[in-house]
């Protein structure tokens, strides 16, 4: 597995552990504003990790430039 691609995962599985962790606090109170934040804190995280590792894929391609001249 490509290195760059293993800290975005990292990052997310601690992150996606806190927001279940909180969402699953938050339903056992029923409070619903914690429900949509701990809902929009995963949505969030899963954007972070696909951004992260799109931006990877790019930066391995390599890229053709056109000379000027």
């Amino acid at each position: 597995m490509n290195k760059k691609l293993v800290t975005p995962l990292i990052t997310w599985l601690i992150f996606a552990t806190l927001d279940i962790a909180f969402l699953i606090k938050s339903i056992e109170l029923n409070q619903s504003w914690r429900m949509m934040a701990a809902v929009a804190g995963l949505l969030i995280s899963a954007f972070f990790v696909v951004t992260a590792t799109m931006q990877n894929r790019r930066e391995l391609k390599p890229v053709r430039v056109k000379s000027r001249n």
